[in-house]
């Protein structure tokens, strides 16, 4: 069995329609294996040649009961039920004769290295799919330790310490994810009457017939933008279905568009402008291109910074969401020093707000010293240079007020230090909440700590 997978392409392949009706003992008994989609992987299935393994499987996730200590963390799990060998593939994208040739009475669980398509295409390129095809076909065992310990998994899973990086590479970043868990980012935009139905599918988890790219895949991931009136970044979310396409006259071209389900599919707490997420990302160039015009698909790059951004504002989101986000650029960037003029006088004009010492010194006497967003003292960390470092945020933007001003309580303020004080203001004119920068913060600390 080794020496027929070496070179040839194995699949795996579900069986299981509507998301409920397992077809694995019909599949079993007739000798052979279909596709359930009409429209859709027709292309893959014709592809497969005759003598091709073939396994049916099933993916989902797991926080508990597994053969190795999660801390915690959820894990994808691959259920492999049956293996066997195509004998006919009459072309027609939808069935292929198969000689089952073993049924395992308890499906043999793989972890990790898993995918979520319906049809699987898996070649020996790297050693994870080495390990999956020698596990599926050859009957060996998975070495957990090793998945664990890769970059990729090691900050949830990992046994072993991260080795420290040699001297002198303090400023490379590496990015070192499977290429079959790299999936495409999307930006999909939608009218705002449509908002609606964002949130009300949000707030369930789930999305059904959200409008994406033809080229959309099962695993992509979508962001979601509405373009009127105000242009915002509302969401995003993971196709689990492959998208069908469906009539529609709801389009600048009406025709065929298609459609999928978003699951899990998340709305961020505070949305934020195209713009905003782009300067975040420090991808200003990439703004000035105007990509709010059309759905398209995200470069790497810019989708791995966008998808950066994302993670720290849906601070509710699990890790799995986040395990096939797609590399920063190529695999390891050395960034060199490069020198620039700085110091030059430059004159300009500005108007500010009057501030009421009084109103700070109440701040502090009712709140303490200690920033409410991330519970530091700046006193105990900077020592004396700390002292006075606390600064007052107001729940409502004195920027919005009068030119003459308004009245402002100890209730209408909060005390932070002054990192957490700009980060509240990064939206522009409306700041983000207290609760949920501390939310943020929170979150990062857990992930740091791990």
């Amino acid at each position: 069995m080794q020496a027929r997978t070496s070179a040839r392409p194995c699949w795996f392949v579900g069986a299981t329609f509507d998301g409920t009706r397992d077809q694995t003992d019909r599949f079993l008994k007739a000798g052979n294996w279909e596709n359930g989609y009409k429209d859709t992987y027709l292309d893959d299935v014709r592809s497969v040649r005759v003598g091709d393994l073939i396994a049916i499987k099933s993916s989902y996730t797991r926080k508990h009961g597994l053969p190795f200590d999660s801390r915690g963390h959820v894990a994808s799990v691959m259920a492999v039920k049956a293996i066997g060998t195509v004998v006919h593939n009459p072309g027609d994208g939808r069935r292929l004769r198969v000689r089952w040739t073993k049924r395992f009475e308890k499906p043999r669980e793989w972890y990790f290295f898993t995918n979520q398509k319906t049809i699987w295409k898996l070649t020996r390129q790297d050693w994870m799919a080495n390990a999956l095809i020698d596990f599926t076909f050859s009957g060996k065992r998975q070495d957990l330790r090793r998945f664990q310990n890769d970059p990729f998994w090691h900050k949830r899973f990992g046994t072993q310490p991260r080795p420290r990086r040699p001297a002198g590479h303090a400023n490379t970043r590496t990015a070192r994810v499977p290429l079959l868990m790299r999936p495409n980012v999307y930006l999909v935009i939608y009218h705002t009457k449509y908002y609606e139905w964002f949130r009300k599918g949000a707030k369930q988890g789930a999305l059904r017939d959200a409008s994406v790219p033809s080229s959309a895949q099962e695993g992509d991931i979508v962001i979601v933008y509405f373009s009127r009136p105000r242009g915002m970044v509302c969401g995003f979310g993971i196709i689990d279905s492959p998208p069908v396409p469906k009539p529609t006259a709801d389009w600048k071209a009406p025709g065929r568009a298609w459609f999928c389900r978003l699951s899990p599919a998340f709305a961020l707490t505070e949305p934020l402008s195209l713009r905003q997420l782009a300067d975040r990302a420090g991808l200003k160039r990439w703004y000035s291109s105007r990509p709010n015009q059309t759905a398209h698909l995200l470069a790497p790059q810019v989708a791995h910074e966008l998808l950066l951004v994302l993670r720290d504002r849906e601070p509710r989101a699990p890790d799995e969401v986040w395990e096939g986000m797609p590399p920063h650029g190529p695999v390891e960037v050395e960034r060199g020093i490069t020198s620039r003029q700085e110091g030059a006088v430059k004159e300009i004009t500005v108007e500010i707000r009057r501030r009421d010492p009084e109103l700070r010194r109440d701040a502090l006497a009712e709140y303490g010293n200690v920033c409410q967003v991330c519970d530091v003292d700046p006193a105990l960390v900077y020592g004396r240079f700390g002292d006075r470092l606390a600064e007052v945020h107001h729940l409502k933007p004195i920027s919005l007020a009068r030119r003459t001003g308004r009245n402002a309580t100890v209730k209408s303020v909060r005390v932070v230090c002054p990192n957490c004080h700009r980060a509240l203001h990064r939206n522009g004119a409306v700041p983000v909440e207290i609760e949920t920068l501390r939310l943020i913060v929170q979150a990062n600390r857990r992930r740091s700590s791990l």
